[in-house]
């Protein structure tokens, strides 16, 4: 729930997925929310170096202020109202 609401308000994230999550799928959340440039993913196998960098980065380059601007795909307000109506489409 965090990633969708950290993208929904147009926050972005820096992501650490945990890599023993099932089916890895806090990884694939995190590659996509990269993908939509909102966010920046760190594997837990990454030096802490690397991480350090990547915070710097969002710093110094004010990521933060073009995450609160990217015009994305994922819309988490409407994911109730896109699940209910799929569920009740006419088969």
């Amino acid at each position: 729930m965090s990633l969708s609401e950290a993208v929904s308000l147009k926050r972005g994230a820096l992501i650490i997925p945990l890599p023993s999550a099932i089916d890895n799928h806090q990884l694939l959340n995190a590659l996509n929310i990269s993908q939509q440039k909102m966010g920046l993913v760190h594997q837990e196998s990454e030096s802490v170096e690397l991480l350090a960098q990547k915070l710097q980065m969002i710093v110094e380059k004010n990521l933060y202020k073009e995450w609160a601007i990217t015009d994305c795909d994922i819309d988490h307000f409407q994911a109730s109202r896109t699940m209910l109506s799929s569920i009740l489409k006419p088969k």
